[in-house]
């Protein structure tokens, strides 16, 4: 009790000798208001982040290229939406930092609580994204009905290209070649005694196909290629 009185009187004392100034508890509750709401919203912008991403991988199946060798690796790291991973990993920061302002993260392991807290969001966000809300704003969106969300919803169904791979529906089956459009955009697809066949080595007209090989002059040479699910 003594002590507790000792310690009372010397900051007591520094109050007064240094003149610190001693908040009004209406601007008190204020702060702890504007920081309970900016680490509400920093959680619900992380978990709609988190579901923009787990929304891209399930529409356009892109992590299947995973699964076709080097190239298809190349192929999906240049497909991958880097924009949403940097603004999550800023609002996953800025959630961490605005959690450690408050009193019960020096009661308990902050780290603990940080984690948890992380793995909420996470989990928010993939059941968000199988909800299947994504899917009605993106119809919305192809119908004008949500201008402001059109970046936010691109229409995935018109495929994938890039110089290493792409994602594209089969409009004509020959001997060696296929004809394919993604992106709208007629593709020739050369298939070579060095293309590897994935799954099954037939395709019809309307089948989607997910490819890696080398873009040459006018036509695509195949290296590996698969029906796409």
């Amino acid at each position: 009790m003594a002590k507790s009185k000792d310690l009372c009187q010397k900051v007591m004392a520094k109050i007064e000798k240094e003149k610190i100034a001693i908040k009004p508890c209406c601007l008190v509750r204020a702060e702890r208001i504007g920081l309970a709401i900016s680490l509400l919203l920093s959680i619900l912008i992380s978990a709609l982040v988190a579901n923009f991403i787990f929304y891209w991988l399930k529409t356009t199946g892109n992590w299947q290229f995973l699964f076709l060798g080097n190239l298809g690796v190349k192929t999906f790291s240049q497909s991958f939406p880097y924009l949403w991973l940097v603004f999550g990993i800023l609002f996953f920061s800025l959630t961490g930092l605005l959690l450690k302002e408050y009193d019960f993260s020096y009661c308990r392991p902050y780290l603990f609580i940080l984690l948890g807290v992380w793995l909420l969001i996470l989990f928010s966000g993939f059941v968000l994204a199988l909800s299947g809300i994504n899917e009605k704003i993106a119809v919305g969106v192809k119908r004008g009905n949500f201008t402001a969300a059109k970046n936010f919803y691109p229409d995935y169904e018109e495929g994938f290209l890039c110089g290493t791979g792409l994602l594209g529906r089969v409009l004509a089956v020959r001997d060696s070649q296929m004809d394919v459009i993604s992106k709208a955009k007629l593709i020739k697809l050369l298939l070579t005694d060095r293309t590897v066949f994935i799954n099954e080595p037939f395709f019809e007209k309307g089948d989607w196909v997910r490819v890696v090989g080398k873009e040459r002059e006018n036509f695509f040479e195949v290296l590996m290629i698969r029906k796409s699910n």
